[in-house]
């Protein structure tokens, strides 16, 4: 399956506790983690309403040759069901926290 998504032009990511992080740093942090974890590829996207506010591909997509992974490599559709649940329990966090804020009024 190939889906295309067009990307929208760089801005601050938005997170659910309501600060915001900057592409580079986000880039920083992820490349931290995956060197901190010996994670050997990564591939993020984040989305909002709108289309793609982030994509980054970090790591090799061939251990020996050691050629560079890049958004434009494929990978299985099953990949999906882990950022989909990421989704939906971060949804019900969000979820939880409104209606705990709406309560105490």
């Amino acid at each position: 399956m190939l889906m295309l998504i067009a990307t929208l032009p760089a801005q601050d990511i938005h997170r659910i506790d309501g600060t915001t992080i900057s592409h580079t740093e986000l880039t920083q942090q992820l490349s931290d983690l995956q060197a901190d974890a010996n994670v050997h590829w990564l591939s993020v996207t984040i989305l909002n309403g709108k289309g793609v506010i982030f994509e980054r591909a970090l790591g090799s997509r061939n251990l020996d040759e050691q050629a560079s992974l890049s958004n434009t490599d494929v990978f299985y559709a099953a990949s999906l069901a882990k950022p989909l649940f990421a989704y939906l329990v971060l949804r019900l966090v969000e979820e939880e926290a409104r209606s705990t804020w709406i309560n105490r009024w």
